[in-house]
């Protein structure tokens, strides 16, 4: 067992962790963290990790300022995006690929945007974000973003330009995404 007291943990394409305290479990075939806690975004954050048999999972949950995330994040139009609000996290790598899904009802953040994207902090509203590898393409992934249930991107990204420089995109919206999303 190793215990982690106010470390922070910086990893490829992952928002730094400071303030990361818990346990981490070291066994003959994995690894696995259940209690540990840490500050992204500006919220708390706490996570499980289980490493076995070829693969990682970690889940999390926390909380966000969503003015620290749009400034972190280079949003266009941060100025609009304000308040704190939940999220949870569900990750999966295994061999080359990886996937995870950020899920949000977004109660707490003000969206100052005209209809249907705009949101008063009252308001809960579903996001879900998934992040998924192409299979057999290993530069490459795709980003699906679905907002009240009535509007998606899905954005194909090549992670071979940098950080992931969107290449084509699809905008749903409304009777489309049960069409053809």
């Amino acid at each position: 067992v190793v215990l982690v007291i106010a470390n922070t943990v910086r990893l490829p394409a992952v928002p730094a962790l400071s303030q990361v305290s818990g346990h981490l479990d070291f066994a003959e075939r994995g690894m696995q963290a259940r209690d540990l806690t840490a500050e992204v975004f500006g919220g708390q954050v706490k996570i499980a990790v289980v490493a076995q048999e070829g693969g990682v999972r970690v889940t999390a949950s926390g909380n966000a300022d969503l003015a620290t995330v749009a400034s972190e994040s280079d949003l266009p139009m941060r100025s609009r995006i304000s308040g704190v609000t939940d999220w949870q996290l569900s990750a999966q790598s295994r061999a080359t690929l990886s996937s995870w899904v950020i899920e949000s009802n977004l109660k707490g953040a003000n969206l100052e945007f005209p209809a249907p994207i705009g949101k008063l902090p009252a308001e809960s509203t579903l996001l879900r974000i998934e992040r998924r590898e192409s299979t057999g393409r290993g530069a490459e992934d795709t980003l699906t973003v679905d907002y009240r249930g009535n509007l998606r991107v899905i954005a194909h990204r090549d992670l071979t330009k940098g950080a992931g420089n969107v290449d084509r995109a699809l905008l749903l919206m409304g009777s489309a995404m049960t069409r053809g999303g």
